[in-house]
């Protein structure tokens, strides 16, 4: 509110500078307060919390006065435009007998087509052009480790399936093969893990043991290097303490990799 005197809305009496009244949008992305709700006077209006996909934009801001009784200031030309949060895709193409990203013989894991597939609500905006749902929205290839991706801000806030079009030269054409997935921001992210997620703590005293003696065996060299530097001498001694730290170290990062292992269960 940017008015000279306080001003009461909604039967509350709003200092000024404070927050008089929070509309939202509807549908169609227009938000109004009723005829008389405003007194006579200055008020400026803010975007404080974006609709769903969308990020804020705080460079828009109007201001306006209220001067006749039972009008709606009509700011609709002044366009709030908000950019949609964007992602993208990556997907990995791998030999069936094998299972694993290798080809056989002659064949190969390169240029095997997927095609991306709007599965929202509502039409989304690719690379120019406007796709409704149900269209494909952009194919994407792999290369030559059967890898496909598309960049990270190609495909904006919804619901997509990708599945494989074309197969790459020696390959069958895998139709069972689909999967759907959702762009969605960061904090909606952040709700779900907060409400579904869980964190996993871990114990693996190891870890500092290795690095307790990784910093012992820095400290071991210096003080090699240094001698070596003032006697011009290496002592065979010194090599084989460096040997047995490191045989120590190999250890320990074998038994963290197994006990790392063990998590993916």
């Amino acid at each position: 509110m940017r008015t000279e005197s306080p001003v009461v809305v909604d039967g509350k009496t709003v200092a000024i500078g404070a927050v008089a009244k929070t509309i939202k949008t509807d549908s169609k992305g227009i938000a109004q307060t009723a005829a008389d709700v405003l007194p006579y006077g200055t008020y400026e209006i803010v975007e404080i919390d974006p609709s769903t996909g969308y990020r804020i934009n705080n460079d828009w801001k109007q201001s306006f006065t209220i001067r006749e009784n039972g009008k709606v200031i009509d700011l609709t030309s002044k366009l709030c435009d908000e950019k949609v949060f964007r992602g993208g895709v990556k997907i990995q193409k791998t030999d069936a007998d094998l299972k694993k990203a290798q080809a056989q013989g002659d064949a190969t894991l390169e240029k095997a087509t997927f095609a991306i597939t709007n599965k929202s609500k509502e039409s989304v905006y690719v690379d120019g052009k406007l796709y409704s749902a149900g269209q494909v929205v952009k194919t994407i290839q792999t290369d030559n480790k059967g890898i496909a991706q598309t960049s990270a801000d190609t495909l904006p806030y919804g619901t997509y399936e990708i599945a494989e079009k074309d197969p790459s030269t020696g390959y069958l054409l895998n139709n069972e093969w689909k999967q759907t997935f959702q762009i969605r921001n960061y904090s909606s992210y952040l709700r779900k893990m907060a409400l579904d997620g869980y964190c996993i703590q871990l114990d693996i005293p190891e870890i500092k043991k290795m690095i307790s003696l990784l910093g012992r065996c820095s400290n071991n060299l210096n003080q090699y290097a240094r001698k070596a530097n003032q006697t011009c001498s290496i002592y065979w001694a010194d090599i084989q303490d460096l040997k047995e730290r490191l045989n120590e170290i190999y250890d320990m990062a074998e038994k963290i990799l197994i006990r790392l292992n063990a998590l993916q269960g």
